[in-house]
């Protein structure tokens, strides 16, 4: 298994310092990792891990019950903030970083200042081989006026997990956001709840690339409230499945009285790699004001068959033209991920339609 692993880990690139660690050789993580931090916490940034007791805020104290609710059972919080008017050129690899762990039983609170420029990494491709099973449980996001924030949730988990992440935003006016999720899984149950709350002229764009195989059962909730003037959503949701796997998500942007000269689309579409796949996509739109726009399509279904034969006539392998399909599927979605990323899901995604995924 372990040399499965290690195969895997080569084609995606990963460079050899992290493969050890991933792989449990190395119990540190790289030097390089631990530069960085330095060089974040320079440029201003600031960690800090908080217990129960010792909390100065509440959690999720502006948003719904459910979330002020599920903090009740959590004793370790995690805070990450970038102040006002500061650039972050590199991505800020969350779990690399000792004070705040690899997404678990745990909250964690993102706070971006007015102004501020940054891309947030949490989660990564590939779990850990070996080591404490890891959800991401809470993670709270205000983001202030005027900022951009690239977030990017990668959720990896290893077999027989059940996993119901919780996710709430708030993202000031003026701000430009996107969020990537992308669903990485292998026999596991997955429901997670994400809800993002725009002010005015805000552009946010929620990104989910969903992959599904063996028994994975993935039941996502995913909600844009525009409550400001002059805002634009996109929210995308693109999966693949195969074998007996289940996935259902639920794509809502909701207009609120205050939103008026907003636009929003909701675009969710799927691929079933075989037949024994179940695949459901349900797009809504809440409006509550008459000066809006908002639209919203869906699309589940098997790989033209028509479009397969004629890449096969351009002397494409069936796999190949298959992949190449997918991937026209998902490409727009994974733009706004760092590079690094955007290879390892293409990778991924190749294996997954080949159905050569390793077990993990």
């Amino acid at each position: 298994m372990e040399r499965k692993m290690e195969e895997f880990l080569e084609i995606l690139g990963i460079p050899e310092d992290e493969r050890t660690f991933i792989l449990g050789i190395e119990p540190s993580l790289p030097e390089k990792y631990r530069r960085l931090k330095e060089e974040f916490k320079a440029a201003g940034v600031k960690f800090s891990a908080l217990e129960r007791d010792s909390l100065t805020l509440t959690p999720f104290e502006r948003f719904d019950r459910e979330a002020r609710d599920r903090v009740e059972r959590i004793s370790k919080f995690f805070f990450i903030e970038i102040p006002q008017g500061i650039q972050i050129k590199e991505p800020i690899p969350v779990c690399c970083f000792t004070e705040v762990p690899a997404p678990g039983n745990h909250y964690l609170n993102l706070k971006v200042g007015s102004g501020s420029r940054a891309t947030v990494v949490i989660g990564s491709t590939v779990p850990r081989f070996h080591g404490e099973d890891e959800v991401l449980s809470c993670l709270e996001v205000d983001i202030g006026d005027s900022s951009e924030l690239n977030l990017v949730i990668l959720n990896s988990f290893r077999k027989n997990q059940e996993v119901k992440p919780l996710v709430r935003g708030f993202t000031g006016d003026g701000a430009k956001v996107r969020i990537n999720v992308v669903n990485l899984l292998n026999g596991r149950s997955h429901k997670s709840d994400y809800r993002f709350f725009a002010g005015s002229r805000v552009d946010l764009h929620l990104n989910v690339i969903s992959f599904a195989r063996n028994s994975d059962v993935i039941e996502d909730s995913y909600r844009v409230s525009l409550e400001g003037r002059k805002s634009n959503a996109l929210l995308s949701v693109r999966g693949i499945s195969r074998d007996m796997s289940y996935q259902k998500h639920l794509a809502v942007i909701e207009a609120g009285p205050e939103s008026q000269g907003s636009t929003g689309i909701a675009d969710t579409a799927g691929y079933l790699l075989q037949d024994e796949s179940r695949f459901e996509v349900w797009p809504s739109l809440i409006v509550k004001n008459d000066d809006i726009h908002l639209d919203h399509q869906a699309y589940v279904g098997h790989i033209p068959e028509e479009t397969v034969e004629y890449l096969r006539s351009r002397g494409f392998r069936r796999e190949l033209a298959m992949f190449l399909i997918v991937h026209s599927m998902i490409e727009p979605l994974k733009r706004d991920l760092p590079n690094r990323f955007q290879k390892e899901i293409e990778v991924i995604a190749r294996l997954l339609v080949e159905n050569k995924l390793p077990e993990i």
